[in-house]
């Protein structure tokens, strides 16, 4: 995992930073791997989603979602996830991994973590393969495409 030191300590795989606060995905509560309760199963319960904010790094929120988020962006209106799906198919274990189940973007509400909308990519994005401008949002996709989402040019 990833740890952004700054003034909240915190430690994920993904992360967004604003001037007043760190949004973090995360796959494992803790990083204290070979601990019993401290286990991940894929396609089961989701991905933690937090916010942090303050001197010590206190937490906003917290919640579930199921989708492996190879990138964050935090716009004032939304926190902005996209990544392969987190469902296994016992037909192809290995799909949602390799890009073969599409990918999904979730628009959560910054303030309270609540899903603002979701919706179903072609292909999920590349590492970091997310930015947002002018209202617009571009996804830079496993496919080789680049995807711009919102108002009409």
């Amino acid at each position: 995992p990833w740890r952004y030191q700054g003034t909240f300590g915190q430690f994920g795989s993904q992360f967004a930073v604003t001037d007043t606060r760190v949004f973090v995905m995360q796959m494992f509560e803790s990083l204290q791997c070979l601990t019993p309760d401290n286990f991940f199963t894929p396609g089961a319960k989701g991905y933690t989603f937090f916010a942090v904010e303050g001197p010590k790094g206190q937490r906003v929120w917290s919640k579930k979602y199921p989708v492996r988020a190879r990138a964050l962006v935090a716009t004032a209106d939304a926190l902005l996830a996209a990544g392969p799906p987190d469902v296994i198919d016992p037909a192809d274990p290995l799909g949602s991994f390799e890009g073969r189940k599409g990918g999904l973007l979730l628009a959560l509400d910054p303030k309270t973590g609540e899903e603002l909308s979701r919706r179903k990519l072609d292909a999920p994005p590349v590492f970091n393969g997310l930015a947002a401008a002018q209202g617009r949002l571009f996804l830079t996709c496993v496919d080789g495409r680049v995807v711009c989402l919102g108002r009409k040019l």
